[in-house]
């Protein structure tokens, strides 16, 4: 996943800023992040998925972290950068954070409603208490196995979906930020063209009959 992570942000992010901007590039690293927590929840151990996974992981990582840095200090006054990278490191720990919390809780919620009843309080505890309170007996340990597995599964389930949602709304949002400060870009454009043309078509006439030309004595 470090790798992935290392390579993307490198090579792939700037890359990708330059070929479709930094809306549409957000969108094709949350989809690579999703599509490896897909990889997490639905395929095999076997055959090399894990590793798959986290090229997944990290790649969409590399390709979209550096593109919201970038959204967010080009948004600000240069003179306040290190507010702005303050507030970048935040965010991206408070996410990190939230993400781990929300998924471990419901990873346990499920967990716990999934094994027998004998086992819900050190089911609610953690796996290995689980475990421990199932130990002599072959079929409580492979049920506990098989919740444990199914509530995983479940979780990055839904923590796929959350990844791919929030990436499609930031950039979506981003797009339509890119569009508008395209379109104002097209308008001054246009009313800088327009100024020269007006001003020529402003200058008085001179007596030979030609606008804005330098008018001369008679008989010269």
């Amino acid at each position: 996943m470090a790798v992935g992570v290392l390579a993307c942000s490198i090579l792939v992010s700037p890359r990708a800023l330059k070929a479709v901007g930094v809306g549409k590039g957000i969108l094709i690293g949350v989809t690579c992040s999703a599509a490896g927590l897909l990889t997490v929840a639905l395929a095999p151990d076997e055959n090399g998925y894990a590793l798959v996974a986290g090229l997944l992981l990290g790649g969409g990582a590399g390709i979209s972290g550096p593109l919201v840095a970038n959204a967010l200090m080009s948004s600000i006054p240069r003179e306040r950068a290190g507010n702005g990278s303050g507030v970048n490191n935040t965010l991206q720990e408070l996410g990190s954070g939230l993400g781990i919390g929300v998924l471990g809780a419901l990873l346990t919620g499920i967990f716990a409603q999934a094994v027998p009843d004998a086992l819900h309080p050190a089911a609610g505890d953690s796996y290995p208490a689980a475990v421990a309170a199932a130990e002599g007996s072959s079929g409580l340990l492979d049920e506990v196995r098989d919740s444990f597995a199914q509530a995983l599964t479940l979780s990055q389930l839904i923590g796929a979906a959350a990844v791919l949602l929030g990436g499609c709304i930031a950039g979506s949002m981003l797009l339509r930020a890119e569009k508008a400060e395209q379109a104002r870009a097209a308008a001054q454009d246009g009313q800088d063209t327009q100024q020269p043309t007006k001003a020529a078509a402003d200058r008085p006439a001179d007596p030979s009959g030609r606008r804005g030309g330098r008018s001369h004595p008679p008989g010269v």
